[in-house]
């Protein structure tokens, strides 16, 4: 069975989508596992942390987006025609995304990035790819939230060409622009 037009074209702006994305989720185990009061020192500290890794190392940023994006796009190839792997794939997306933490300057667009795929994950998990009609759904889905994650992905696209010097479509050295 050959994937739907709609569905190939929504895997592939997945795999863009997570190419340029990811906000990184929730990294603070500690808070959340420390008893159940905590002290205004402790919250200030846990705030302080959560400051400090929204300052991430923008090279480190360019060099995991990029990775992860080519990972994410052989996984995606290699399922080739299985539609079953679909809900799989994207939740792999968004845990491998989210591990991934932003600087500053990109945080804002990574986040609206993630957000979508979280989107598209939470629909793909709940459709049968069996169903005809769950193409219909994921594409309805990955259309209602085009718009806000284009322009996030052409702001990340454009941070990592700016501030690291690669091409984000290819992965290859660009001369940084100024």
């Amino acid at each position: 069975m050959r994937l739907p037009t709609a569905l190939t074209s929504g895997v592939s702006a997945a795999a863009a989508l997570v190419l340029l994305t990811a906000c990184g989720g929730s990294d603070s185990e500690d808070s959340s596992a420390s008893g159940s009061s905590s002290s205004p020192a402790e919250a200030s500290a846990a705030q302080t942390s959560a400051a400090e890794e929204s300052a991430a190392d923008p090279q480190e940023f360019c060099q995991q987006t990029i990775e992860a994006g080519r990972d994410l796009d052989a996984t995606f190839s290699a399922a080739g025609t299985d539609t079953s792997q679909v809900p799989q794939l994207l939740e792999a997306a968004v845990s491998r995304f989210d591990a991934i933490t932003p600087p500053a300057a990109a945080a804002d667009d990574w986040s609206t990035l993630t957000g979508g795929l979280h989107e598209l994950s939470d629909t793909a998990a709940g459709l049968d790819f069996t169903d005809p009609n769950a193409f219909t759904t994921f594409s309805q889905k990955l259309s209602e939230l085009s718009g806000p994650l284009n322009t996030a992905q052409q702001n990340v696209g454009e941070y990592i060409r700016t501030e690291c010097g690669i091409d984000p479509g290819t992965g290859e050295t660009v001369a940084p622009s100024s």
